[in-house]
């Protein structure tokens, strides 16, 4: 199946100090909306549709809309949300008849709990919470298992102290579960993040990185779906100027293969 993620905008209820996105008020219109519903339906392809903001249980008027106009069950959904939208959450769920796989991230209000049996969690890390990573990780492990990972604040200065506590947690989470990734910011080259998504923002956009609303290459009113290629990444050297610099044969390059901050 291919993957869609629809952006339906940046709204957020929360503001946390580790998000890369400005929460601005904007919203997908009903003509981008009908837009991707046509070329959903022309297609007659099944789709991995991913659901994504800012806080994309804001938008559930219109991903409703969206639902009631497509065939559900010829598709498969996910969503990227905060989790403190229960209600919500819970009413999206009845609409699609099944627990609905979710990404949750660290939030300041503290609530890591599952939404479902399909939630997993990703722990962003920064200097600032990584004692509670230390305090409430068993915690975690015994939640998630398999389902949790922990990506590093790469904005971040990291001094070999601070990097010597993720070593040590890393090598905790390993002894049983070695399949959980721990993003470090420990980069010394950089690699493609292989990105093969159709991604769609707000406006009818197509990106080549959900990260960045520049990054355009093509409109929904103008062009088929597209793929995005992406073939750059962020370089440990250029990260306080947030340079993206684009690599060679990354054709034959493969993500887990570089210590790499992936910028998709």
């Amino acid at each position: 199946m291919q993957n869609l993620k629809i952006i339906f905008g940046t709204k957020c209820n929360l503001n946390c100090d580790y998000c890369y996105q400005k929460h601005e008020n904007n919203e997908i219109s009903q003509e981008v909306l009908d837009k991707i519903i046509e070329k959903i339906n022309k297609n007659n392809e099944s789709y991995n549709i991913h659901l994504f903001g800012g806080e994309p249980l804001l938008y559930l008027e219109k991903i409703f809309y969206l639902l009631d106009r497509i065939d559900i069950k010829k598709h498969n959904f996910s969503i990227s949300t905060n989790g403190t939208l229960i209600n919500e959450f819970g009413k999206l769920e009845e609409k699609l008849g099944y627990p609905i796989q979710n990404l949750i991230s660290n939030k300041s209000i503290g609530n890591y709990e599952k939404l479902n049996k399909n939630s997993q969690f990703r722990f962003i890390l920064t200097k600032s919470n990584l004692e509670e990573l230390e305090r409430k990780l068993d915690w975690f492990l015994e939640q998630y298992g398999n389902d949790f990972s922990i990506y590093c604040n790469f904005y971040e200065e990291w001094s070999q102290d601070l990097l010597n506590r993720i070593e040590v947690i890393e090598r905790k989470i390993h002894l049983n579960y070695p399949r959980i990734r721990v993003l470090k910011p420990l980069i010394t080259k950089g690699t493609p993040c292989n990105c093969r998504s159709i991604i769609i923002n707000w406006n009818g956009d197509y990106l080549k990185c959900h990260r960045d609303p520049n990054k355009v290459i093509g409109n929904i009113f103008t062009d088929e779906f597209i793929v995005s290629k992406n073939t750059e990444c962020i370089f440990k050297d250029d990260i306080q100027n947030n340079f993206i610099r684009t690599m060679s044969n990354t054709e034959e390059m493969a993500c887990c293969d570089y210590d790499a901050v992936f910028y998709c």
